[in-house]
């Protein structure tokens, strides 16, 4: 039989949580990408005429679908994570690369696929 809990006991422990580990703070994660699989790739063509690319990146720990690479004006292309609309109408990233290397690297194996 499933056990139940008051909702004074599932805050309880909800706040418990929350003064061991503040909700604002950065974790860091020091282990560094080494390896990572580009999948499903597809081509399409943006409404500027410029080419882009869906993929899917598997690092190995996540696997975050719905990615693309795009070009900018330069003609380098740069990543982008799917995005979400907001309740103001606006769209928002749900993440981004820090490392210039790693973007590269992605973008290499994209168009070699």
């Amino acid at each position: 039989m499933a056990q139940t809990r008051s909702k004074s006991q599932a805050r309880s422990k909800s706040q418990a949580r929350s003064k061991a580990q503040p909700k604002n703070e950065r974790r860091t994660f020091n282990n560094t990408i080494t390896e990572f699989e580009v999948s499903h790739v597809h081509e399409f063509e943006d409404s500027f005429g410029e080419t882009g690319y869906y993929f899917t990146l598997d690092l190995g720990f996540v696997t975050i679908y719905s990615m693309q690479a795009l070009m900018n004006k330069d003609g380098d292309y740069y990543i982008t994570f799917p995005s979400r609309k907001g309740k103001d109408g606006e769209w928002y990233k749900t993440g981004y690369i820090e490392s210039s290397a790693l973007t590269d690297s992605i973008v290499e194996a994209i168009l070699q696929s």
